[in-house]
């Protein structure tokens, strides 16, 4: 997380993307807020990728829900709203 927050105030103009044990849409929601262009998610793919492509299927439609509840429960209404100054709130250190 402070990486995130670090690069983005850094080279605030680099793309950013978010990657490395994200597992939820929650996860790709916090990416986002904290200043990535992207969230990549992968493990759940893999695993779920080994049963069929329809346990694929269903995964991406559960991390897209896990993302649009995320972003409902944020009060953004599309993926750039997260990005908005003052979206995040933080307690303590991260």
């Amino acid at each position: 997380a402070n990486t995130l927050l670090l690069v983005r105030d850094t080279v605030p103009e680099m793309p950013l993307f978010g990657s490395g044990g994200l597992g939820t849409g929650l996860d790709g929601a916090k990416c986002i807020a904290l200043g990535a262009d992207l969230a990549g998610v992968a493990a759940p793919f893999l695993k779920t990728a080994a049963i069929s492509a329809d346990a694929v299927l269903s995964e991406i439609d559960a991390l897209k829900t896990e993302l649009a509840v995320s972003m409902f429960l944020a009060g953004a209404e599309d993926i750039a709203a997260l990005r908005e100054p003052g979206r995040l709130v933080m307690e303590g250190s991260i």
